[in-house]
């Protein structure tokens, strides 16, 4: 999503699952603390630069074809959120399964200086 809207990240996973193409060829796995932290450092930019785009800019073609979308950055990010949500959705039914809690969202107050905040 960083990088469609001209914001990319580094990858944080990069030396971990670079050039692995099975799990077994994977580096070290990261912590879970380790995975939350870059989950919450690369969804605040995200969200940032989201809350900064207007409607022209949103109408714009995307510079990357996703299935279901209608070509432009609006429809890509609504993809690309949509396909995020599949993912979660499958931790919660493998967290089921194993006996754990159910998944839940900790909601945060909006940072200050945040556009819209």
């Amino acid at each position: 999503m960083a990088h469609l809207m001209g914001q990319p990240l580094p990858s944080p996973f990069s030396q971990v699952f670079g050039k692995a193409r099975a799990l077994d060829e994977a580096g070290p796995l990261p912590s879970l603390d380790e995975v939350r932290a870059h989950w919450e450092r690369i969804s605040a930019h995200v969200a940032v630069h989201i809350e900064r785009l207007d409607t022209a800019q949103l109408a714009q073609s995307s510079s990357q074809k996703l299935p279901g979308s209608d070509g432009t950055l609006l429809g890509a990010l609504a993809f690309l959120a949509q396909h995020e949500s599949y993912h979660l959705g499958q931790i919660g039914i493998l967290r089921r399964q194993r006996g754990c809690s159910p998944m839940h969202y900790r909601l945060r107050p909006r940072e200050a200086g945040r556009v819209g905040a």
